[in-house]
Formats: structure tokens, sequence, C-alpha cells
């Protein structure tokens, strides 16, 4: 039953809009029943007797296609992950960490089996260039008005920055990666691991370089320089790194996965399998339902590894999740890159491979789009399309409540398969495994912070226990996962769709497009130490897994 419900439900051959097709009434009764199978409920999350609420989502405790379709899907992906976790957990389990440089060791024995993490590298270069690659995410600000004294004479901002406080303000050079929230969430069971609250400044020099210029830590109220002693800047850069590491891990399931769920019940309730968007959007859809109830197991349970080595732990994460889904946007990326006042760092290459990456699905869509939708009333009068968008904006306020055009419908549908496949393989991949390395780049921090500088810090003392560590290693290597399938990428995916002949063109001049994406970025990092690889279109998955 289960293979023969799921196939009807995702595979048709022909594909109308709702007005055109001579099938009206069996295509009204068949949606009715999915609108009856597929129901909402409100995510809770029960953790140390607190209940958060979280997101609305597919109601799969009541049976239906919603239940199956999820059941479905963790059987397709079920072994889809790193094969070498053996091999990895075999060389830390044996490993001696007696010394910070044994984390050294411990990642040249590991690089037979995976790369060395590029966050092992704690280079002001390379603590600058992660801000512009792994680690480049929202949380990057222009600074419009420097509200604080860093504390800096202007020779030193000069020295590391070629220009003055004032200047850089002036002329939009300055930026911040702001985490003052962040110890908002610590967990408060074990106070003895936590997630500062810190500020960190960066500037652009006349070099191009993206180098951090001051980290204010607001939890012992002490500014850090690279004027400062060596052990005293490290640990500041390891501050900032740590409360960028709950919130990017969190981030990415707010923005996408738990912020589409509402919309992806909302298309199944709303269109039917015979609209020729609905093979489009479900083949992105694919992961997010399942990946949630993972996603909850995995990061949002007691006494696993996240609970135990993140500065927020489970409980600290679910209060995050539940503060930030209300207000969560539904921004477009090249929106959300000039709101942020970042379109004009030069060398940011998640930005710039972000915003290829939009520009040619936004094409492909309105390739696809053009097709059904020849002019603008065909679209008012696609009745399932405007239910889709009435219901949507439901629970997503800044979602179209109704489409008046066909480009602002595929403006919708891009940012959808954007967040998906390209800002999700940006946050939460291959990358989470270089974003966590020990020593100075670990998910919680695991003794007070000095009250003044010039204190003895021995970094051990900061390391999460020993007892955690093969935990910790076997965790972010799962994100490292291989391309098994040909029809996972997201060049090849669409060659195991059924979009009918009247896309094949379409679809194979988007292919062509990605593959000369790939070249490009290929070309691009060939003589790069630390590539930044990870947004080609052979690296990225059609959807979230």
């Amino acid at each position: 039953l289960l293979p023969a419900v799921t196939s009807a439900r995702l595979i048709e051959s022909n594909f109308y809009l709702p007005q055109d097709d001579p099938r009206k009434k069996k295509r009204s009764r068949k949606l009715e029943k999915s609108s009856k199978e597929f129901k909402y409920a409100m995510r809770k999350l029960e953790l140390n007797d607190v209940t958060y609420r979280l997101n609305y989502g597919p109601d799969l405790d009541s049976g239906g296609e919603a239940q199956q379709l999820v059941i479905h899907t963790a059987i397709k992906n079920r072994g889809n992950g790193n094969n070498d976790i053996d091999g990895i957990d075999k060389i830390t389990s044996r490993v001696r960490i007696k010394t910070i440089d044994d984390y050294d060791t411990m990642y040249a024995r590991l690089k037979r089996y995976i790369p060395i993490p590029y966050s092992q590298d704690i280079s002001d270069a390379a603590f600058g260039e992660d801000r512009l690659t792994i680690k480049g995410h929202h949380r990057l600000l222009r600074v419009t008005d420097l509200d604080i004294d860093l504390s800096l004479h202007e020779s030193k901002v000069v020295g590391v920055c070629d220009n003055s406080l004032e200047a850089m303000v002036a002329t939009g050079k300055l930026y911040k990666e702001d985490y003052a929230f962040a110890s908002k969430y610590n967990d408060k069971r074990r106070p003895q691991k936590y997630t500062p609250s810190v500020i960190g400044y960066f500037c652009v020099t006349k070099e191009e370089k993206f180098m951090p210029l001051a980290i204010n830590v607001l939890d012992n109220g002490l500014i850090y320089s690279p004027y400062d002693e060596e052990q005293d800047w490290l640990l500041a850069k390891m501050s900032l790194n740590t409360a960028g590491i709950n919130v990017q891990m969190f981030d990415h399931f707010v923005h996408s996965h738990l912020l589409l769920e509402p919309i992806r019940v909302a298309l199944h309730r709303q269109i039917s399998t015979r609209h020729p968007l609905y093979n489009l959007m479900e083949h992105h859809f694919t992961g997010i339902f399942v990946l949630t109830r993972i996603g909850f197991k995995l990061l949002l349970s007691s006494d696993l590894t996240v609970d135990n080595i993140f500065g927020w732990g489970a409980s600290g994460a679910a209060k995050y999740l539940e503060d930030e889904l209300p207000t969560a946007p539904f921004t477009g990326y090249k929106q959300q890159i000039k709101l942020q006042g970042l379109d004009d760092i030069p060398n940011f290459k998640l930005r710039d491979d972000g915003i290829t990456m939009w520009d040619a699905l936004e094409s492909f869509v309105t390739g696809f789009l053009i097709i059904y939708y020849p002019d603008t009333s065909s679209l008012i009068y696609d009745n399932e399309i405007q239910n889709w968008a009435a219901e949507s904006c439901k629970y997503q306020s800044d979602f179209p409540c109704s489409f008046e055009s066909v480009p602002q419908l595929a403006q919708t549908i891009v940012n959808i398969i954007f967040r998906i496949s390209v800002l999700h393989h940006a946050w939460n991949s291959d990358v989470t495994w270089h974003v966590n390395a020990y020593p100075y780049s670990i998910a919680s921090m695991n003794h007070p912070l000095p009250t003044r500088k010039g204190s003895i810090i021995n970094f051990m003392d900061y390391m999460h226990p020993l007892s955690d560590l093969q935990d910790s290693v076997r965790l972010y290597a799962r994100f490292y996962r291989p391309m098994d399938s040909k029809y996972t990428t997201l060049i090849d995916s669409y060659n195991d769709c059924n979009f009918g002949r009247k896309l094949r063109k379409v679809v194979s001049r988007h292919q062509n497009k990605l593959r000369k994406i790939d070249l490009n970025i290929n070309n691009r990092e060939r003589q790069n130490k630390r590539p930044f690889e990870f947004l080609k279109p052979s690296r990225l998955p059609h959807s979230a897994w």
C-alpha cells in the first residue's frame, strides 16, 4: 500500500492548470481528500519539564498521507551519511589528548578519512576569511553608527585596517558580527559550559582583506584586539567562534527547515498532483518533514551530544527556536544581503556564489513558469496557486497572500528552493565539519573567562571534557556526507523528475548553466589552500538532507 499511495501522490504524467484540466471533478475530489489527510499541528517540545512551542508542521500522529510520506522518505534516505564514521571513531577512541597540540595530531590522523577542518587555522587572516565563507551568515552587519568605544588608539586601528574608525564608518568599511544575546540561552542546568555574549568587529583593508579589529566580550566587559597578548586575543576569537557555532546551527534549523514546514503542508492541501508546479516543489521539499523529526532527536534531546557539548544545550536551543520562529523573515537572499549592508565587501565568496545560484534558479523558475502562465490572467485564475498563497501567509506573515504577477511567484519559488538547497548547505553540510574544530572553534567554553587581561590562560581548561571528544567529532563528521546517488545533486537531480515534454529545453538549459558555475568555481579555487567549493552545484543536494 505504501509505495502505491506515495507514487500516486508524487507522480503524474500530464500537467494542467486547474482551469484547463479536462478532469476537473476528479482532480477536485483528490485534492479534497489530500486536504483532509494533511492537517496542521503545533510542534511542541518537552524538555526538563518545560514545554516549548515551535512551529506549525504536519500532523503525523493521525495517519494518512502525511505520515506515509514521511515514512517513505525516511526509508528512501536510510543510510545517507558518512560511510567512514567507524574509521573516525577508531582513531578518536585511541587518541590521547594532554596538551592543545595533541588536537593537531588527532586531525592529522583523521586526514585519511576526512579533511583537516578549516577552523583549525586561527590566524587573523583565516579568522576574517571564515566570515566570508564557512561562517558568513546573517549575523554579520555593516556598522553605520559606532555606539561603543573600542579603546583603540587611532594608530592601532590604522595598523590593522589602513583607515581610521571615523573614515570606515563613513565609507561603510566597518562590520560587526553580533551575538550580544547569546548567553541568554545558556544551559542553566550545567553552568560549567556556556556560550558567551560577544560582538566581533571587522574591517576591509586596502589589500581587500577582511580582518578582525576588536572583539567585545560582554560577559567579562573586556574589549580585545590583535595588539593584546597572544593568549588574550586567542581567547577572544574563541569566544566569538563559540557563539557563532551555536547560532549558526539553530539559525539553519529556523530558516531552512521549520519556517518552510507549514508552506509545504499548504502545498499538499491546496495544489493538485496534476499541477505543473507540484512536482517541482515536492522535488525540493522532499526531506523537510522527516528531517525535522530527526533533528529534534539529534539536536534537541536531553543528554545526547548537542545537549552535552553546546553551550546552549537542548533546552537553550529550544528556547532560541521558540523566540526566533514567530519573527523569522521570508526575505530573499539578495534582499537580505542588501539589508545587512554586505553587498560591496570584496572577496565575499559565500555571498557571490549564493547570488550566482539565486540568479540561476531565478532564470530556471521563470522559464518554467512562463510556459504555463503566458499572461497574468492565467495566474490570477489559478485558484490552487492562489489558495496556497492565502493559506501559507496565515503561518508565515510575509509570505505573499496572493500572487499578482509571474515574477512575484517566481521570486517566492526561488526563495523556497534556495533555502532548501543552497542556504541549508551553506550552513549545515560539509561546512559543519569545517566550522567546528578543536581547540579554538568549539561549541561551548568550559571554564570561567578571566576578569582582566594578562591572566594566565590554560586553554585545556576551556575544552569539552575528554569523555565527550569522540561523540563531538562523530557528530560533526556525520555532516560530511558523500553524494552517493547521481540523482542527488542539484545538477543531475532533475533527470529523475517527470516535468513533461514542455520543460525539457528549460531543464537542459538550467543544467548547462549549473555546469558552467561548477567549472567557474573550480577555476577560481584551483590554487587555494582553503578552497571554498561548498556551493558548487555538483556539491549541492537538491533537497535538505
